[in-house]
């Protein structure tokens, strides 16, 4: 089964590592929203400043599917105006 890459930047790197073991039950193979992801993760989405799913800025609701490439950044990184839409 293939599994869903996530990354954290700043201070959720280590959030995602711990947080990766609550990923070991869900079931990768279906598809599942931005927002539950981090909730999966364990982490509060008000720490997540911005998420990239394949290297695009999108919402919570985006849909991320098994391999796909999720990175989040936290409330210390900039943001770019042109993504602050996507918070």
């Amino acid at each position: 089964m293939q599994g869903i890459d996530v990354r954290g930047y700043g201070s959720l790197q280590q959030a995602v590592k711990h947080g990766k073991s609550q990923l070991q039950g869900l079931k990768l193979n279906t598809e599942l929203h931005v927002f539950e992801l981090i909730e999966n993760l364990g982490l509060s989405k008000e720490h997540v400043q911005l998420v990239m799913v394949n290297h695009r800025a999108v919402t919570a609701n985006e849909i991320v599917r098994p391999g796909d490439r999720v990175a989040l950044f936290p409330q210390e990184y900039p943001v770019f105006a042109d993504w602050k839409d996507f918070r």
